[in-house]
Order: structure tokens, then sequence, then C-alpha cells
């Protein structure tokens, strides 16, 4: 995955941590880009600073549990 790319799955966090119907489509997303957000678990750790965690906490801590794990 390439910076756009890890900047495109932090765009979708922003975007899609509104309604009910966002977030089942973000978790969806989230769930098909495991294996690469597991394996540059330290590329996205960089982007936790521009995710709110108090507004798409579905995201930052996906993210955070890769960087954890990792």
């Amino acid at each position: 995955m390439n910076v756009n790319s890890v900047d495109s799955l932090v765009t979708e966090i922003q975007g899609l941590s509104g309604s009910s119907q966002d977030l089942a489509h973000l978790n969806n997303r989230l769930k098909q880009s495991e294996d690469v957000i597991r394996s540059q678990a330290a590329t996205f750790a960089t982007c936790l600073t521009l995710i709110d965690p108090s507004i798409h906490s579905l995201g930052y801590l996906y993210i955070l549990r890769f960087w954890i794990l990792n």
C-alpha cells in the first residue's frame, strides 16, 4: 500500500464515521484492508494524529490495535 492508499483509507475513516450505515460500510472496508493495515501498521500509526478518536473511534481503534500488536 502506498502513501496515497494510506491517505485514502484515512479519508474513508473520516468520511464514514457518521451514520450507522456508514459505520457498517467502514467496518467492512477495514476488514477488507486488515492484511494491509497489519503489514504496514507503522505507516498507519503515523496517521493517527489525523484521526480524532472521539469522532472516528472505529477507524482509530482498528489502526491502533494493529500498531500495538505489531
